[in-house]
């Protein structure tokens, strides 16, 4: 039994890049924010991606030899199992696209790809529910549980597909398309940009779990890693400037608010980029950036405990149970204080940990992050497991978005295979004869 330990890309250096340049956009880019306690807001920010970083190079160093074996029976259990996690798969995906053509009153799918092949997401986002309950929606609450109950398996079909594409037969790819497809309409129905990021997040960092390592030069290999990387950043910011310019129509005066943000046309950025650019470069920073200034809120106020109970989605699904849980979060005091209304906008992912763990309990969790993020991104890359596989992807998500909100854990469909794949590999990862996570 051949061993292998491949050191992967280090893929948490780039990211923490475009983390740093999210904060130096909010400095100096078009928007001028009224930010409480800047030191201490940017102070634990940094602090955040210094240990989150070296719990990652720790990570690194504890890795052990992986066996050969196991790549080669997850593909085997996903190839032998296609057609089995393909219908599954092409039900959920279907149903679901139904339910939000009859949810928003089109006539059928071919509202949604019309609207989608012409630009027009506003037409997408600004379409009028018809049903605010499960209940009354096509399929009912029956769906709505038996959908999240497999979306871990739903889950992982695009990136086993692409990261086992060549060892699909001609009929097996065909089928896999077509339900790639689907799922694709499905995140882009609801004509937001966080539809396009979770496409192009999860279909571009399969590619880094399927493509092996070569020994190219030091300048080949930069020049390389570069242009990746840069293409992804470009098919990120193409998609959110495309959305948002359509939904807007050009106007950005919405973003100014009295005595949290006014806009600074003097600003570097804005007047170094072309014409064409400037209201992306306002846009960017009121969407991507403003959960900076939420977090700078949560640093006037005290910690309250919560109880572990403070994730988006548990906090609306449970709050008419246990109110005193939600309106002790950070999020809901703010709205009591100022005009920052968490329905509307963001408060970065460390405020939403910081509910449950405070604002210091936050930095030992980063640490964490970083370590497990390193595990699971080894585990994926050698032995192309399907938990790490999903376990990776679901933790590119949450360390991307962390300076907008807690993307992972604000959905039941990622918050619980987020979950069951960290509880199965913490459990199986070191046991020989569990071949398959």
């Amino acid at each position: 039994m051949s061993k292998t330990n491949k050191s992967p890309l280090n893929i948490m250096k780039y990211l923490l890049i475009f983390q740093v340049l999210t904060i130096v956009f909010y400095f100096f880019g078009p928007i001028t924010w009224q930010t409480k306690n800047p030191f201490l807001t940017f102070l634990l920010v940094f602090i955040y991606l210094f240990v989150l970083y070296f719990g990652y190079k720790i990570g690194e160093k504890k890795q052990c030899q992986i066996s050969k074996e196991r790549t080669e029976n997850s593909s085997n259990l996903f190839i032998k199992y296609f057609y089995l996690f393909f219908i599954i798969c092409f039900v959920v995906s279907s149903i679901s696209l139904e339910r939000i053509v009859r949810l928003r009153g089109w006539s059928n799918s071919l509202d949604i790809i019309k609207n989608i092949f012409s630009g027009s997401f506003s037409e997408l986002y600004y379409a009028e529910k018809t049903s605010i309950s499960s209940s009354s929606m096509f399929g009912g609450t029956l769906f709505s549980v038996v959908s999240l109950l497999l979306s871990p398996l739903t889950f992982l079909f695009t990136p086993m597909y692409i990261i086992f594409f060549n060892k699909l037969t001609l009929f097996k790819k065909t089928f896999g398309l077509l339900e790639i497809m689907l799922w694709i309409l499905t995140k882009l129905s609801n004509g937001t940009s966080q539809g396009f990021f979770i496409v192009i997040v999860i279909v571009a960092f399969s590619f880094f779990v399927k493509i092996k390592r070569k020994p190219f030069k030091s300048k080949k290999k930069s020049i390389i890693l570069t242009i990746i990387f840069a293409g992804i950043a470009i098919s990120l910011l193409f998609a959110f400037n495309l959305i948002m310019s359509d939904r807007t129509q050009g106007y950005v005066g919405f973003v100014q608010k009295t005595g949290i943000s006014t806009i600074n046309y003097d600003s570097w950025i804005y007047n170094i980029l072309p014409d064409g650019l400037k209201n992306f470069s306002i846009l960017f920073d009121y969407y991507i950036c403003q959960g900076y200034y939420g977090l700078s809120l949560g640093t006037t106020l005290f910690w309250n405990p919560t109880f572990f109970g403070a994730s988006r989605w548990f906090c609306l699904e449970v709050y008419d149970y246990f109110p005193a849980i939600y309106e002790n979060t950070y999020i809901y005091r703010i709205a009591q204080i100022y005009p920052w209304d968490p329905s509307v906008n963001w408060h970065s992912a460390y405020l939403w940990f910081a509910n449950d763990l405070s604002l210091i309990g936050v930095i030992p969790l980063m640490y964490f992050v970083g370590r497990i993020f390193a595990s699971v991104y080894y585990s994926a890359y050698n032995t192309k497991s399907p938990v790490s596989i999903g376990l990776f992807l679901l933790l590119i998500e949450m360390i991307i978005f962390l300076p907008c909100n807690n993307l992972v854990f604000s959905d039941s469909h990622t918050l619980f295979p987020f979950i069951l794949y960290l509880l199965v590999y913490f459990v199986f990862k070191h046991r020989k004869n569990f071949k398959h996570i």
